[in-house]
């Protein structure tokens, strides 16, 4: 029985491609990145693109601690 497992497991890895990420999907987090640094050192003025920009730095915290399952790493952000 075992062995009719370990031949599942390994038919199912054969077929699960390898997760990647996307290069758009890295250029766009590395621009957003680049962005809210600027909008800090201005001194988070109080903006369109600031709120933009508050609103998806809380996203990328929320999205961290359901993936980690704790608090967030990003407090430097």
């Amino acid at each position: 029985m075992a062995g009719n497992i370990r031949t599942r497991l390994e038919r199912l890895e054969a077929r699960t491609p390898a997760p990647a990420s996307p290069p758009e999907c890295s250029r766009r987090v590395r621009a957003f990145l680049d962005r809210l640094a600027a909008w800090r050192r201005a001194g988070s003025p109080e903006t369109k693109e600031g709120r933009e920009l508050q609103a998806l730095s809380e996203a990328f915290r929320k999205r961290q601690a359901e993936l980690t399952g704790e608090g967030t790493s990003y407090e430097h952000l």
